[in-house]
């Protein structure tokens, strides 16, 4: 009898909240998104299938974002995703889109990416909304089959001119070159290329800014070498504000070894790749105040001349304990800029002798003169009595940090804490605590 109370009691509830109008339920759901801490996909997709009624009205913020899955034994899930894309895309406004690899030795799965290509090629004209749109396409060979290339070509021509960021990944640049050929996106303000290339079979490129007209940041890779005019060709007339060069960020690769300039490990009198970023970075001077750094090979030397307005610098995934030298020779040259941001983001082996361009001596700046923020994370260091009152006078052996190296002591990081204090830098560090060995 208590049972069937409970019961009745459960069943009038639901019928309750379902008596009230859509305006009060999205106002429900609203409070219900905020409070969600952990996924809002997952709080999203529990209210989606209490009732169709629920899942009509959060449809739209089911598919505004939308990452397909990238794992093979995830096909059923990335099936139905894909087949609903018809009548949902229009809700769209971030896509990722990955061809899955195969499951047991990760390898590209070419049909996949033939799969996924003509599902896009077939859907496209539906992203009405679509904002950012990131392509990840990995095949055996980088390249892209007859077939596949139509696909993506088509799949360009019909895309509505909603972009403003666009991801290209995985494949070579001469089938992406075909396909940005005939897009048309004048409201495209971001494009990264993390493409391949051929040496020495690098095609006449088409001039982006007659489709991106409104285009402000790129991101190419440390590895291509075209030849000099290639990028005042492809970038002619735009009016960009950010570049970045590298990519030295993916997981499962050695950053040391994701994006290195080819002719930077051999002498090669043929290379005119500094020559291009060079006249690339003239060609942009009055409007570049932002670049992005992630790669050992980027020529600073050689270029630090030609970005004379550029205001933000940003070191990305970098070793520095690549080479002893390698903070002097990237970081350096900027030293006596007039920058007023630097940022080190995700860097490591950032050495104590970074310290020595934030001296405080009671004069003028002798280095970064106009510098106002300033961030660098995963510094190594360890704490000590001035840090902590309950600090031990004599620690064991394994809970010493050792001297040397990308080690900070403390006396050395509280003086570059108090130094950018006194220079009236806001500095933010992400120090890196040593708790003892094992």
């Amino acid at each position: 009898m208590e049972a069937a109370r409970d019961s009745r009691s459960t069943v009038n509830c639901d019928s309750y909240i379902l008596r009230l109008p859509n305006e009060i339920l999205l106002l429900i759901f609203d409070a219900v998104k905020s409070e969600s801490t952990y996924s809002l996909e997952l709080a999203l997709h529990r209210l989606a299938v209490v009732c169709r009624r629920f899942r009509d009205m959060l449809v739209r913020d089911l598919y505004r974002v939308v990452s397909l899955p990238k794992h093979s034994f995830q096909e059923r899930q990335r099936s139905a995703m894909i087949a609903l894309l018809p009548s949902h895309g229009h809700h769209i406004r971030r896509l990722e889109a990955s061809a899955p690899v195969q499951r047991r030795d990760c390898e590209p799965d070419d049909a996949q990416v033939s799969n996924l290509l003509l599902s896009l090629s077939r859907c496209a004209k539906q992203f009405t909304n679509l904002r950012y749109l990131q392509l990840h396409l990995h095949t055996s060979d980088r390249t892209l089959t007859i077939e596949q290339q139509a696909d993506l070509i088509e799949m360009f021509k019909v895309l509505p001119p909603r972009l403003q960021e666009l991801d290209l990944v995985g494949f070579l640049w001469t089938g992406a070159a075909k396909a940005l050929a005939v897009a048309q996106q004048p409201n495209l303000q971001q494009l990264l290329l993390d493409l391949e290339s051929i040496p020495g079979a690098w095609m006449a490129p088409a001039k982006l800014t007659a489709n991106f007209p409104a285009l402000l940041s790129i991101h190419i890779p440390a590895r291509w070498c075209p030849q000099t005019p290639w990028f005042t060709q492809a970038f002619e007339g735009s009016k960009l504000e950010h570049i970045a060069i590298g990519f030295a960020d993916i997981p499962d690769i050695s950053r040391k070894e994701r994006d290195l300039h080819p002719c930077s490990r051999v002498w090669h009198s043929s290379c005119e790749w500094e020559t291009g970023l060079r006249d690339l970075f003239v060609a942009s001077s009055s409007s570049l105040t932002n670049l992005t750094i992630s790669t050992i090979s980027f020529p600073t030397f050689s270029v630090v001349h030609h970005l004379k307005q550029v205001t933000d610098i940003t070191f990305k995934y970098i070793d520095f304990d690549w080479d002893a030298h390698l903070l002097d020779h990237l970081v350096g040259p900027f030293a006596t800029s007039s920058i007023t941001s630097l940022r080190l983001v995700r860097c490591s082996g950032i050495p104590p002798t970074f310290a020595k361009w934030f001296e405080y001596t009671g004069d003028s700046r002798q280095f970064f003169p106009a510098l106002e923020e300033l961030e660098a994370g995963l510094l190594y260091t360890q704490g000590d009595g001035e840090d902590f009152d309950d600090w031990p006078e004599d620690l064991p052996a394994e809970e010493v940090i050792p001297e040397g190296g990308d080690v900070w002591q403390p006396e050395v990081r509280r003086k570059l804490e108090e130094d950018c204090e006194m220079l009236d830098i806001d500095a933010d560090f992400d120090w890196d605590w040593f708790e003892g060995w094992g």
